[in-house]
């Protein structure tokens, strides 16, 4: 009989800017017959894999024992499934000051001047918090490059490069909002959205001059 397989991962699938779907992945898991989870990750190192679960672990033990009102990843369908290292990358493939480095470092942002009635501090504005967490973040990217050019961030033996890094976001505004962040320690970077490349800037300065190129006797587009 012809079958058809599927290889699903309903973490990959939130991703929309891929073109994901987890409602989409869990309708279809619901049907399908249950397949055999890969046990394995090859592409990262084993306390960056030891240090997830432990995350995802602890926050799934909290939900069953009622101490948080969501699961890990909020839809009770997507479970945690914890793997281990493929033998492909090691711990002492990013070192930092001679030693690996950490495998997940958590920063909480400092806490609010505004007070409310009974004096405690206000939780920051949205605004606020990207804010925050976008100096944070160039802050970090500042000086693991500031430690790659002194010798002592690597990867596989080699100084941190500006391409090594990635950072994640929820939506093009606050990729935006990174990019320039960087540009103005001047850290070049650059953004993946869905945004066309025919709206942005660079686009519409090209399109000027080619216009000018094009009707050289007007001196308006000239």
């Amino acid at each position: 009989q012809p079958a058809l397989f599927l290889i699903g991962d309903p973490k990959q699938a939130i991703y929309g800017f891929r073109g994901g779907d987890v409602h989409t992945y869990l309708a279809a898991a619901s049907l399908a017959e249950p397949a055999p989870a890969l046990s394995q990750n090859f592409r990262s190192r084993p306390t960056l894999l030891t240090a997830i679960s432990a995350l995802y672990s602890g926050a799934q033990a909290a939900f069953d024992a009622g101490r948080i009102d969501k699961p890990p990843f909020v839809d009770g369908r997507i479970e945690f499934r914890h793997v281990d290292a493929g033998g492909k990358r090691s711990d002492g493939d990013f070192v930092r000051d001679g030693k690996p480095a950490p495998a997940l470092t958590l920063w909480r942002a400092p806490l609010s001047d505004d007070k409310d009635a009974k004096g405690n501090p206000k939780p920051h504005s949205a605004p606020r918090s990207r804010e925050l967490a976008t100096q944070a973040c160039v802050a970090a990217i500042h000086a693991a490059l500031s430690d790659a050019r002194a010798g002592q961030a690597l990867l596989d033996g080699e100084p941190v490069q500006p391409g090594d890094i990635a950072v994640l976001v929820r939506s093009h505004r606050e990729a935006t909002m990174i990019q320039q962040a960087l540009a103005l320690v001047g850290i070049a970077a650059v953004a993946a959205g869905k945004q066309s490349l025919f709206a942005t800037p660079e686009a519409r300065d090209l399109h000027a001059l080619l216009l000018a190129l094009l009707h050289s006797g007007d001196d308006g587009r000239l």
